[in-house]
């Protein structure tokens, strides 16, 4: 089991990009609020099963 996820410097910075889209898209940060607990569900998956998402560098 992974005990967690290290997150690189750019990919912080395209995460915070794409929350920022979404707030000056729609104009309140409830959806940016939404979508940031969403991958932070995701993220707390990753940590309990790692195989998730990919099979030879594809999505299953």
């Amino acid at each position: 089991m992974v005990t967690r996820i290290i997150w690189s410097a750019h990919a912080l910075a395209d995460r915070i990009e794409i929350l920022d889209y979404w707030y000056q898209r729609i104009g309140n940060k409830i959806y940016s609020i939404q979508l940031d607990k969403s991958l932070k569900t995701v993220i707390q998956k990753l940590t309990i099963s790692p195989e998730l998402g990919r099979k030879n560098g594809r999505f299953r």
